[in-house]
């Protein structure tokens, strides 16, 4: 289940990493001790951060970068935390889905790094984290289909199923969801995980119960 970087995808970022967090969860409405945790967040962002001088926060910044090595248009294909402070900046709310998403949305807002959240009993098999070849598309949570070609996209058995910029609507975070997958997409060299898996692991403890929590 530990997901393999492809030496393609390698190749031509070499700084590219994951953090990855499996859990089994109980999906329920997040609190609303959550939601103002959230809340607090996008204040000191908006204290932080205007629309013209965001995308210098460093995650933010290097996952542009890495984009535009790979060939994709980060103003057409923008990371989530990008889409995420952007919103915020913009003063419209944040959508609220679940508990296991608004932690998801928590971790993206104070790294600034990309997180994806999956239901590990859709996915099948061995993961793959590459780039997106000529053909290949997603069914984007809310956005039909996404053409993944020079994209860096995480991929099982059957098909591509999460990516920085949006994740399917196959592996989504739902009720009966029980068993769930979390991503941090990193483009950042020598990035230190640490104080972002402790939040993870207290956030998902405190907020969705949960217990055989595995770093992988």
């Amino acid at each position: 289940m530990n997901p393999t970087i492809h030496n393609q995808l390698k190749n031509h970022f070499p700084a590219a990493s994951l953090f990855a967090i499996v859990a089994r969860v109980k999906v329920e409405a997040s609190t609303s001790e959550l939601r103002d945790r959230l809340i607090q967040l996008s204040s000191n962002l908006i204290s932080n951060y205007t629309l013209e001088n965001f995308r210098e926060q460093e995650n933010i910044k290097v996952s542009r970068e890495a984009f535009k090595i790979f060939g994709r248009d980060p103003n057409r294909y923008m990371v989530s935390s990008e889409a995420l402070y952007k919103r915020i900046l913009q003063k419209k709310d944040l959508y609220y889905i679940n508990n296991v998403i608004e932690i998801n949305n928590f971790l993206s807002l104070k790294s600034g790094l990309s997180f994806g959240s999956y239901n590990l009993d859709n996915i099948k098999g061995e993961i793959n984290y590459r780039i997106g070849s000529s053909g290949e598309t997603l069914d984007g949570i809310g956005k039909g289909k996404i053409p993944l070609e020079c994209l860096p996209v995480l991929c099982d058995e059957i098909s591509p199923f999460g990516s920085p910029t949006s994740d399917s609507r196959r592996a989504m975070i739902d009720l009966p969801c029980e068993n769930v997958l979390m991503i941090a997409y990193c483009f950042q060299a020598n990035y230190n995980f640490t104080e972002i898996i402790e939040d993870a692991k207290s956030l998902l403890s405190k907020y969705a119960s949960a217990t055989e929590v595995k770093i992988l």
